[in-house]
């Protein structure tokens, strides 16, 4: 059982953080080599990275701190279920908007 609230942010970020790090390997075999490589050097990708696994973190323990008992599983499902809500919820913005082609990275690429 988790005691330190402050673990419950770290498991539901590293949760978070693992997908994450499959969305990475899933677009370097769905992008092409030079768009894969923009995306990874580009300032907007990160940042909703990092914003994603921050926001995924918090979510965990808002759902998870005022519980006696909580499981690391139920904290780190928690922080991959936020993730997810919290992605989808952005892809479906990012689909509705007009995509101009390029070699540019932009939210459509990163949501969807």
């Amino acid at each position: 059982m988790i005691k330190d609230p402050f673990l419950y942010f770290l498991i539901g970020g590293a949760g978070a953080l693992c997908f994450e790090v499959l969305k990475v390997y899933e677009y370097r075999h769905k992008l092409t080599s030079q768009k894969w490589k923009k995306m990874m050097r580009s300032k907007l990708y990160w940042g909703v990275f990092v914003g994603m696994v921050l926001a995924s973190g918090f979510f965990a323990w808002a759902f998870n701190a005022k519980h006696q008992e909580v499981d690391a599983w139920q904290v780190v499902l928690s922080g991959i279920a936020s993730r997810s809500l919290i992605r989808e919820l952005l892809a479906a913005k990012a689909a509705s908007a007009d995509k101009v082609m390029g070699d540019e990275v932009d939210a459509k690429d990163i949501f969807t």
